[in-house]
C-alpha cells in the first residue's frame, strides 16, 4: 500500500473515531446532567407542579399539602357541615374558587375511609360547586377527620 493512501485511511479512521468519541462523551455528560437534575429535590418539585398540580385539604378546609394547585386556587369554601354520627362533622359542599377560568372541574377525591358520591358543577364566575353525599364509611375504626386532594385539570 502507498504511503500516502496509507496516511489518508489512517486520518480518516482516526477522524471518525474522533467523532464517535465525541458524540458519545457528549451524550454522556447531557445524560450525567440530566441524572443529576432529575435527583434534585427542587427541581421534581416545580415538575410536580407545573404536570400535576394539585393539593390536599381537611374536613375544616384547612391546606395540609400544596403541589402547585394553591397557585391556581383563590379559596376552598366548605359549607354545611354535617355530624355523621360519631365520625365527626364533613361538608356536604365544598366550593373551589379559582383565581382564573379552569375549563374543566378540578377532580376532587376523599384520601380518607369515606364513600362519597360526589358531583361539580359551575357556581358565581369561575367557582366549582361539588356536592357530597357519604354512602359509607370504613368500619375499623372511628374515622374524626376527612382529608381531600384536589388536582386541578
Amino acid at each position: 500500500m502507498d504511503s500516502r493512501k496509507f496516511e489518508r485511511w489512517t486520518r480518516a479512521v482516526s477522524i471518525i473515531v474522533a467523532v464517535v468519541v465525541g458524540v458519545y462523551g457528549a451524550v454522556a455528560f447531557i445524560d450525567s446532567r440530566i441524572e443529576k437534575k432529575l435527583a434534585d429535590e427542587v427541581v421534581l418539585k416545580k415538575v410536580a407542579e407545573l404536570v400535576r398540580p394539585s393539593c390536599i385539604f381537611d374536613e375544616r378546609g384547612s391546606v395540609l399539602f400544596d403541589s402547585g394547585a394553591m397557585q391556581s386556587i383563590d379559596e376552598i369554601k366548605l359549607e354545611g357541615l354535617k355530624t355523621e354520627g360519631e365520625y365527626g362533622q364533613l361538608p356536604f359542599k365544598i366550593v373551589i374558587r379559582p383565581k382564573r377560568f379552569l375549563r374543566d372541574a378540578p377532580l376532587l377525591t376523599v384520601l380518607d375511609a369515606y364513600s362519597p358520591e360526589i358531583t361539580a358543577e359551575r357556581g358565581e364566575k369561575f367557582d366549582w360547586v361539588y356536592s357530597i353525599r357519604y354512602v359509607g364509611y370504613g368500619e375499623t375504626s372511628k374515622f374524626k377527620k376527612c382529608r381531600y386532594r384536589l388536582e386541578v385539570l
